[in-house]
C-alpha cells in the first residue's frame, strides 16, 4: 500500500505521522469494486454517549 505523509504538531513538536489509505489496497484485490457512500448515510458520533 502506498504511505501518506501526514505533517502536524503535538504539544509544540513537529511530526510526520505515516499513514495508509485502506482504500489503496483494494486494488490487491480480484474483481473487487468500490461504491459512492453519500456523508449522510454516516451516523454523527459526537452526539451519542458511546
Amino acid at each position: 500500500m502506498e504511505i501518506i505523509p501526514n505533517s502536524k504538531e503535538v504539544n509544540g513538536i513537529k511530526v510526520l505521522q505515516l499513514e495508509t489509505a485502506a482504500g489503496a489496497s483494494i486494488r490487491f484485490f480480484d474483481h473487487a469494486i468500490g461504491i459512492n457512500v453519500p456523508r449522510s448515510q454516516f451516523l454523527i458520533r459526537h452526539k451519542f454517549p458511546f
